[in-house]
């Protein structure tokens, strides 16, 4: 049942919906000075692709008891999900309207279209209506169907497996992968319901330069990249997908694929991009971990652009570099939004190599309990690029023999970003939270907690060669340095050598151990000491 106000004057009128038949509750003297608003189609509205003509979307409703003349009438609507239907236009001739929209077909989706009436004297009426946009469903489940539509369908078509023909979760195997040359927009029946299983003989699906297409809603598991030989070509890159146009997955699942260079995707080329929504890579345990047997555990991003929204790299293995993720070249750009990366292993990186290019990590990230195992960064290795950590957290990373349990990054462009961010529980040989290495550009943290991380030598939290700016509003607490004992290690909380400390400002440094800040060496290195004195700062050892 449906309901909804009339305001006039201080004054309410009452109608309810009920079986699409108006009923009206007034009080005594109440008179409406606005009319009501009525669908014509039910309140749930099924528009289907083939009755969408040029993404335009068609509902008529009605408007009666007007008083004032329909010149005096101001009617508006909006859509609650903007990004699916989007320049809503109404024309209405005798109190019946035509409400026309344009819509994005891409994905099955549930709008909400709210209307308001106005009057002249003030008087308002609203309702809404719920628009179910669904693209054409494939009239069989099957893969030799699937495989058919893919090799006959037009250009910008909507290939669709409708969850309905699967009562529970199916498995089909295919021999060899899926040269898509076209741009169709791919939706399976869900992650949970439909896995596409390679058996470890080749990768799933390839996507031509240029292309912009969608895929939803599959599972793919048991993907294998072949080794080239040496011959130089593709064949050894991306378990699952290898990408050269502009790809957006959602509601995917890749597991056990495996590839000498991006186990799950890869992704090549300046124009190419890939946007990730709501998947996962790798799974829940190690089990079904991607692997690569050089770089990128899962993702290899080569000079193109990666973006992850709302999903997870876990359990991922590279055999070198990039647990998780490898980004590289001055044209790669990689953003993950809102997504985890946890337990990813490599030699360093264990959660992303960043080598050249941009990573911004922002908007309630995580990157959990990733291991480098013989070099450094346990979650980041940053090499001469870009690193922006923002409303995000840096939690339980480990660089077994190196450096930078949380991040490690070096190089004259090395640049990091650190602001209202967390680095909890990381631990290195040095620099345990963070360890930027001399020479390097400048580091900045803002508004961020580092704390209860540890280093065996120098840095419990921090340890940083290039010029740094640390703001008044960060807390840097409860970090060890010399965690094995021997007495080599100090600057428990910073570590910072350089000749310019202007841009450190006071902040919460405290209950580190064995001290805040480094001492001074014979090399004349100065340690600054941000302004304060260690020993009149509670809990120093």
């Amino acid at each position: 049942m449906n309901s909804f106000r009339l305001r006039w004057a201080g004054r309410t009128l009452c109608i309810i919906f009920l079986s699409f038949s108006l009923f009206a509750c007034t009080r005594p003297n109440t008179l409406p000075v606005i009319g009501t608003l009525e669908p014509k189609s039910p309140l749930i509205f099924t528009a289907n692709s083939r009755d969408v003509v040029e993404d335009r979307l068609e509902v008529g409703f009605s408007i009666s008891d007007v008083e004032d003349s329909p010149a005096k009438l101001e009617l508006s609507a909006v859509s609650s999900n903007l990004e699916r239907v989007t320049g809503i236009t109404i024309d209405c001739e005798q109190g019946s309207c035509l409400l026309t929209a344009e819509v994005d077909r891409k994905r099955p989706s549930n709008v909400k279209v709210e209307l308001t009436l106005k009057d002249s004297r003030g008087g308002v009426a609203s309702s809404s209506f719920s628009v179910k946009i669904e693209p054409d469903y494939l009239a069989e489940a099957s893969l030799g169907a699937l495989q058919t539509a893919l090799e006959t369908a037009e250009a910008g078509a909507f290939l669709a497996l409708s969850p309905n023909l699967f009562s529970e979760p199916v498995s089909w195997s295919i021999k060899e992968e899926l040269f898509l040359t076209k741009e169709v927009n791919l939706i399976g029946p869900g992650s949970d319901l439909l896995t596409l299983d390679a058996g470890g003989q080749s990768r799933h699906l390839r996507i031509a330069k240029g292309l912009k297409l969608s895929i939803e809603g599959f599972d793919f598991t048991n993907g294998q990249a072949q080794d080239d030989g040496g011959q130089g070509d593709f064949e050894a890159l991306g378990g699952a997908i290898f990408n050269e146009g502009v790809l957006e997955l959602k509601d995917i699942t890749i597991t056990s694929s495996q590839a000498v260079k991006g186990g799950a995707i890869y992704n090549f080329g300046q124009a190419a991009q890939v946007i990730i929504r709501d998947s996962l890579f790798g799974g829940k345990s190690e089990a079904t971990a991607n692997r690569a047997s050089r770089s990128g555990g899962a993702l290899f991003n080569d000079g193109g652009r990666l973006e992850l929204y709302g999903s997870q790299v876990n359990f991922n293995l590279a055999d070198e570099r990039g647990g998780g993720a490898y980004n590289l070249g001055e044209t790669a750009t990689m953003l993950i939004d809102s997504s985890e990366f946890l337990s990813n292993v490599s030699l360093d990186g264990g959660a992303v190599k960043n080598e050249k290019g941009s990573l911004r990590v922002q908007n309630g990230s995580l990157l959990k309990d990733n291991t480098a195992t013989e070099v450094e960064g346990g979650a980041i290795f940053n090499t001469d690029s870009k690193v922006e950590i923002v409303d995000s957290s840096i939690i339980g990373n480990v660089a077994l023999k190196g450096a930078g349990g949380g991040i490690y990054s070096f190089g004259e462009n090395a640049n990091v970003l650190i602001e209202n961010s967390h680095f909890q529980e990381n631990s290195a040989i040095s620099g345990g939270g963070l360890y930027h290495e001399v020479g390097s550009g400048p580091l900045t943290i803002k508004a961020s907690i580092i704390e209860a991380n540890r280093a065996e030598n120098f840095g419990g939290g921090v340890f940083s060669g290039g010029p740094s700016s640390l703001s008044a509003d960060s807390s840097i607490r409860a970090n060890v340095a010399d965690s094995n004992g021997d007495d080599i290690g100090y600057g428990g909380g910073f570590f910072y050598i350089g000749e310019d400390s202007s841009g450190i400002s006071l902040s919460v440094i405290s209950n580190n151990q064995p001290d805040d800040f480094a001492q001074p060496i014979p090399d004349a290195a100065l340690f600054q000491l941000l302004g304060l004195d260690p020993e009149k700062l509670p809990g120093n050892r």
